[in-house]
């Protein structure tokens, strides 16, 4: 990263900054040039996507910008919108090639830390300590709805397994 780099050069040499703030310069840095990297990665596999779909089932409408909430903070890409024919909606063919699983647009993978986190602190607490670690902007209203969906999908997991347990009992 060419800023990383050039930051750091100035700092090691300049000295100007503390050591923790020389730490939270190349963290921010690296952050952002991982979310940068995801997003190019995302932009390109869209675009294999489109060329390699089945041109007769889905008509590509374009491009739509998007962003996801993560462990790494907010990633904002674009991705195509598909028209199926053949079941008359519309879909976005990169997140089902990437198993995106979301609650709105927060991760599954942050959803699942946030509803942990709740289990042993308050949801003030909770979305102090994600905005601080991640840079995300999560408001305590926010955790306890990311709480309550996660409850709803173990919930029903847990019924689902339960069915296909009682159906080889039979």
């Amino acid at each position: 990263c060419l800023c990383f780099f050039t930051r750091f050069s100035f700092i090691f040499y300049v000295g100007k900054l503390s050591f923790s703030e020389m730490v939270e310069e190349i963290y921010e840095c690296l952050m952002k040039l991982v979310k940068e990297k995801i997003k190019q990665y995302l932009e390109e596999k869209d675009r294999e996507i489109m060329e390699k779909r089945n041109k007769k089932r889905y008509r590509c409408k374009g491009e739509r910008s998007t962003s996801v909430k993560t462990k790494l903070g907010t990633i904002e890409y674009k991705r195509r919108i598909y028209f199926d024919k053949e079941l008359k909606t519309h879909k976005y063919l990169l997140d089902e090639e990437m198993r995106m699983e979301k609650i709105g647009l927060v991760d599954k993978g942050m959803c699942e830390e946030i509803s942990n986190m709740a289990c042993v602190m308050p949801y003030r607490k909770v979305a102090e300590t994600i905005n601080n670690t991640t840079g995300l902007n999560i408001s305590h209203t926010r955790v306890w709805d990311i709480t309550q969906q996660m409850g709803r999908l173990q919930i029903a997991e847990t019924k689902r397994l339960t069915e296909l347990s009682g159906s080889h009992l039979r």
